[in-house]
């Protein structure tokens, strides 16, 4: 079989594989002139070295299992080379969860002639998972190897799936600090994977790469093809990346409608392209050079950062992107923007006794299930599981014909803190079909595809035998017993969560808060105010509007030390304070909301919470982190210094301005990543000092 190898100005050819190199030789001495001053303390069968390196002036203990990458591949992939450790292995080093200084990695050298430098080629240690007693095979394509060459360094998935970085000697330390902040070299974080970008063994790119790396990609495509629409070039630079098809259509959010991720870090592109007045837009989505640009040969990213930070304050004032003006809208409600929170997964925070936590798992038989059904013993109708009955007959016929053939069902979750009334955490449009057919009786089976001499049918007009089978047939549940922490209660909903229409946050916290939480936050959602100063443009199916009227609430009542990067936490806490607040307290924050809209409505009008980045701008979608920001910060005013402001209104709407176009740090605060802690601070900050500065200009005149 033919075999290629690569070469260092990144070309590939036919070749023999070259072995006569020292692969330890070659690994210490990388690591001397990467300045770890590697001590070599042990080796061991299957290519196992132990060493002691200087990582940041702290010794640590560093596990090599290390071979030559130097096999050849397989027929049906002849670019493919492997590198396989024994099945001998002691696996020393294996498993470092709980050891702070100490990390293990997987490596191969490539090194395709003696006169060619040494390549390092490292896998998952995580991937040899349980082959404890077996080889255990770490595979590599030589057109990977190639890239890396040429660039520095590569990710690259194989063809079974395992992920590979490529790098050069350069990279080395890079590397090894990365993976030693992560969690023993389960993963590399961003700022190595950006660099890395992923091919597969035919070269094709499967990432998109950020934003800084596209720049030069733009200003080349607008070189060569002068004037390009936004559509064509994404498409261009799509072809010219090799880019999956996959990694083309991803989109930049699941609930963001349909820009891709491409078509967004192109956007961020284009911005900071403009910013250098390298490019500039002759009318709406289209794009050229600037008699500047022209000027230039070619561009680098380090080189568009650096005329950004040396551009003059005046060339800033005037800019107004491209991005900005393909802000993006709730998939459910256009006008409202889309928001990018980006503050982590829901945290726990204060401890909890984890005795308390009972989850109890049921094999029970349908029977139960439909006698809690007519009995009303599971709540079907609760405020956020409106949503029943969403499935069409044919959907639902086939589910009881899935019964009927015993196909196994998905397992059913339930809150069971009542005892008397389970609520539904997972499987509604089941028990509502269930509850329609068998309960109360309300269709006939329809359009079978197996049992289709049951069509027309009605549950009494099934023979006895299938009946019983309905009846008898046994489904799993899962069951949260009393006294499980409402916080767990939230994650398990927020988790298991796998139907057609999955419950948003707000609907969860909802449910998990009936009574008067639920209620007052439901008032504040239908005060007129509220919804004339959004426009009446909020929807209220999805709870869109009580999510809004929750985060006024947990940031009026909760101080802002207590949040945590964890905007779900948060207003969950926020719902819970209502539960030891007093009717004269609702009431007095009810009325601050209704007097902060009216105010809202009086100074920005149908632009209230929306960004405007000139005057002329066509008016934005609703943006919900500056809802939260200014309704909470005027809410907090007297009477006397709200009407200040509506008096003054003009400066307040000229400051507001002058932040958006002059301040990147309040723009992120308010468009990505709004949930972390930082730029929630910050927009806060940022609008009680413009507030603060309105107020005392007017009181100096």
């Amino acid at each position: 079989m033919t075999g290629f190898e690569a070469h260092m100005d990144g070309s590939i050819e036919t070749g023999e594989v070259f072995t006569e190199f020292d692969e330890l030789q070659s690994l210490t001495v990388m690591l001397q002139d990467q300045g770890f001053d590697p001590q070599l303390l042990l080796t061991g069968r299957g290519g196992y070295y132990q060493f002691h390196i200087i990582m940041e002036g702290h010794i640590r203990i560093l596990h090599v299992y290390l071979k030559k990458i130097t096999f050849g591949g397989r027929e049906n992939r002849p670019y493919e080379k492997k590198v396989q450790f024994s099945a001998a292995l002691d696996r020393m080093g294996f498993d470092l969860r709980d050891m702070e200084n100490e990390l293990t990695l997987l490596l191969g050298i490539y090194k395709p002639d003696p006169s060619a430098a040494e390549l390092l080629c490292a896998w998952n240690i995580e991937e040899w998972g349980a082959n404890i007693g077996r080889a255990f095979n770490c595979y590599v394509d030589v057109r990977a190897l190639a890239k890396a060459y040429a660039s520095g360094i590569v990710r690259y998935r194989t063809s079974i799936g395992q992920v590979a970085y490529c790098f050069r000697e350069s990279w080395l330390r890079f590397y090894l600090q990365s993976t030693a902040l992560t969690d023993k070299g389960q993963g590399l974080p961003a700022e190595i994977q950006g660099e890395a970008h992923l091919y597969d063994a035919s070269g094709v790119l499967q990432e998109v790469p950020k934003y800084e790396h596209l720049t030069p990609l733009v200003f080349e495509a607008l070189k060569e093809l002068g004037q390009l629409s936004v559509d064509a070039m994404e498409s261009v630079i799509a072809t010219r990346l090799n880019l999956s098809e996959e990694a083309r259509s991803l989109p930049h959010n699941q609930k963001e409608g349909n820009r891709t991720e491409l078509g967004y870090r192109l956007a961020w592109a284009r911005n900071y392209l403009k910013r250098t007045g390298l490019i500039d837009s002759p009318k709406r989505s289209m794009w050229r050079l600037t008699d500047e640009g022209k000027r230039k040969f070619s561009i680098e990213p380090t080189e568009v950062i650096r005329l950004i930070k040396s551009a003059s304050e005046e060339n800033q004032r005037d800019i107004e992107v491209d991005y900005l003006y393909e802000i993006q809208t709730d998939s459910n409600n256009t006008d409202v923007e889309y928001e990018d929170v980006e503050s982590g997964d829901y945290t726990i925070e204060n401890p909890f006794d984890p005795g308390k936590v009972d989850i109890k798992t049921r094999t029970m038989s349908m029977d139960l299930i439909l006698k809690r059904l007519d009995r009303e013993e599971i709540d079907m109708n609760t405020s956020f599981q409106r949503k029943a009955n969403l499935w069409d007959l044919t959907k639902q016929s086939r589910l009881i014909e899935s019964i009927l053939i015993r196909f196994p069902l998905p397992a059913f979750y339930f809150d069971g803190s009542d005892d008397d009334n389970w609520l539904v955490v997972d499987g509604l449009q089941r028990l509502s079909a269930l509850n329609g057919f068998v309960v109360r009786q309300t269709f006939a089976l329809q359009n079978l595809e197996f049992l289709n001499q049951f069509n027309g049918f009605r549950f009494t007009d099934l023979p006895g035998n299938l009946q019983r089978r309905i009846e008898e047939f046994e489904i799993t549940t899962y069951i949260i017993s009393p006294g499980t922490p409402k916080q767990l209660k939230f994650i398990v909903f927020k988790r298991i969560n796998t139907g057609g229409l999955i419950l948003t946050s707000q609907e969860i916290r909802n449910a998990l808060n009936q009574g008067v939480p639920a209620d007052f936050i439901k008032r504040l959602a239908e005060l007129r105010s509220f919804k004339k100063a959004t426009s009446f443009s909020i929807k209220d199916d999805r709870m869109l509007d009580r999510e809004f009227t929750t985060r006024f609430f947990s940031f009026y009542v909760l101080p802002l030390d207590r949040y945590r990067s964890d905007l779900d936490s948060f207003l969950n806490m926020g719902m819970e304070v209502i539960y030891s607040m007093s009717k004269t307290d609702l009431d007095e924050v009810m009325d601050r909301f209704d007097k902060a809209m009216l105010a809202a409505i009086k100074i920005f009008g149908e632009d209230a919470f929306r960004k405007r980045y000139r005057i002329r701008d066509k008016r934005k979608p609703i943006n919900k982190a500056l809802f939260e920001v200014w309704s909470v910060a005027i809410s907090r005013l007297n009477d006397g210094a709200i009407d200040l402001l509506v008096r003054n209104k003009l400066k307040l709407k000229e400051a507001f301005i002058h932040l958006l176009n002059n301040s990147e740090e309040f723009n992120a605060a308010i468009s990505s990543g709004t949930g972390d802690r930082r730029k929630v601070v910050r927009r806060f900050t940022d609008i009680h000092h413009i507030i603060d500065q309105t107020l005392a200009t007017y009181h100096d005149q």
